[in-house]
């Protein structure tokens, strides 16, 4: 991209930057390990975002389906 018919990536970022993401879903598969059984604990979830609703952790029922089981604000992290 460093070409001088390309625009600069200052530029790139500052544009892509005006767009907000209308829809979110990611589904994964989790696994918690903990000391004291069930050692492992094996579950499905999904993070959701309706813009400009808030973000929603979702964990997926025995039936299939998904409950929210928390939502704020800001982006959740995988890790939390």
């Amino acid at each position: 991209l460093g070409l001088p018919s390309f625009p600069s990536k200052d530029l790139h970022y500052r544009f892509l930057s005006f767009f907000k993401p209308a829809f979110f879903l990611r589904n994964r598969n989790y696994a918690k390990t903990q000391a004291t059984p069930p050692y492992n604990i094996d579950y499905a979830g999904s993070l959701f975002r309706d813009y400009p609703g808030p973000w929603q952790v979702m964990l997926k029922l025995g039936d299939g389906s998904l409950a929210c089981v928390a939502e704020q604000e800001k982006r959740y992290f995988l890790n939390e």
